[in-house]
């Protein structure tokens, strides 16, 4: 018997040296009368595990923590990707579901199909999140099937721009020049009241789309390089595998079904 966790986020903040890494996690409180710990599951294999990890000071996989809803992990290996969950249990040995998967890499997050989407069309463009860092260096590798035990590869994908996309620094590029006609304008008196109000929206707008320098949104997303032909009304599963060419991260097992 298993009991449901109501929401557990986990999230990690990283300290690292040169020979070892140190990775703080915080999760949310679980409330239940008999709760007797939390479990952490850490994998360097996959975010669905197994969860055999090794190396951290505090023990191998899982860790218990009986009181509070945090840890910190030492000596962990700084260029290895571990893949982090938590689960509850109860003072009778019931175990809740596990959490979603964090990683102290940057893993891709699977966009489109979204996780669970029903009447998806049979060509299908898979798309994920892009890294905050550097893409040049990353590879990519999708992988599904109709069982989330069993998927294979559509072959190893390169970085690139959206397909009918563009990204947003031709947009900010375009928002600043106005703003400069704008501003040569108003020192002219030749720009109404109104005129000058656009410009702090215009500002704003330059800072959203110029991004926060490292995050990974849905509006920057890589797809593969041709789109698959599935079957009809059948479920699949899927990852993305990101190679680097030093650390190899994978996104989460999501599945979606076909329509007609």
């Amino acid at each position: 018997m298993r009991l449901w966790i109501l929401p557990c986020l986990l999230t990690l903040v990283l300290s690292s040296t040169a020979l070892a890494q140190d990775i703080d996690l915080s999760w949310g409180p679980v409330n239940v009368a008999d709760l007797a710990g939390y479990r952490i599951y850490y994998s360097s294999i996959s975010p669905e595990g197994p969860f055999n990890g090794m190396g951290a000071a505090e023990g191998d996989s899982p860790v218990v923590v009986t009181s509070g809803t945090t840890i910190t992990l030492t000596d962990l290996d700084p260029n290895q990707a571990y893949y982090f969950r938590v689960s509850a249990f109860t003072t009778e040995g019931i175990e809740s579901t596990l959490s979603n998967a964090v990683c102290n890499h940057w893993m891709p997050t699977n966009i489109y199909p979204a996780p669970g989407q029903v009447n998806t069309p049979r060509i299908i463009d898979f798309q994920w999140s892009k890294p905050g860092i550097d893409t040049s260096s990353y590879t990519y590798t999708v992988l599904y099937g109709t069982s989330n035990t069993h998927l294979s590869a559509t072959g190893p994908l390169l970085s690139g721009n959206p397909r009918g996309g563009v990204g947003p620094y031709p947009v900010a590029i375009g928002v600043l020049i106005l703003m400069g006609m704008m501003v040569m304008l108003c020192r002219e008196r030749q720009l109404c009241g109104f005129g000058r109000m656009m410009l702090l929206p215009l500002a704003v707008s330059v800072l959203v789309s110029c991004g926060g320098g490292g995050s990974d949104g849905p509006s920057q997303v890589y797809n593969a390089e041709e789109p698959e032909t599935l079957a009809p009304k059948t479920t699949y599963y899927w990852k993305v595998v990101a190679d680097n060419g030093s650390v190899i991260v994978e996104s989460e097992i999501s599945s979606f079904t076909t329509g007609d």
